[in-house]
């Protein structure tokens, strides 16, 4: 999903940097799912009692949230990890179109490309001697591996 640059953009990705989901954070904060998810969209502006709830349930200082202007628009997705639970994932809307068409480039799923990509990056660090290729094609494997994730259809509200 993609949120506009500024407020909602930093929200969401402050939101995925703590590991939390929308209904998470409103547990946490006292903030409705529907307010939250308004402010992620853009279409209201907390006041500014909301955004010491916010900040409170971020643990994160306030400043970070009154101050966000200059943050990019942003893209946040879902990752599906062996042995882990799905766990939100933010970036800018720009490296986020880059890394869709690499992924598409090389033949791979943008799932598989970006936990490549963060797995390349580990196995550097650690002194393996890798190429992201042979990375790309371990992380194929192991994900073709993985059972299915239970569809869980959204439950939607009858219209009044």
């Amino acid at each position: 999903m993609h949120y506009p640059k500024g407020f909602p953009s930093r929200l969401v990705r402050l939101r995925a940097d703590a590991g939390m989901t929308q209904k998470s954070l409103s547990k946490a904060s006292g903030i409705s799912i529907p307010q939250i998810q308004r402010y992620e969209m853009g279409t209201s502006s907390p006041r500014l009692s909301a955004l010491v709830k916010l900040s409170k349930a971020l643990n994160v200082d306030i400043s970070l949230l009154s101050d966000a202007e200059d943050e990019p628009e942003t893209t946040e997705f879902i990752l599906h990890t062996p042995g882990d639970l799905p766990a939100p994932f933010t970036m800018p809307k720009d490296l986020f179109a880059k890394l869709s068409k690499d992924a598409t480039a090389s033949g791979s799923t943008l799932e598989e490309h970006v936990m490549a990509l963060l797995d390349y990056g580990r196995r550097l660090e650690s002194g393996e001697n890798v190429t992201f290729e042979e990375v790309l094609q371990d992380m194929k494997k192991t994900l073709s591996e993985m059972p299915p994730l239970p569809y869980k259809p959204r439950k939607r509200r009858p219209k009044e």
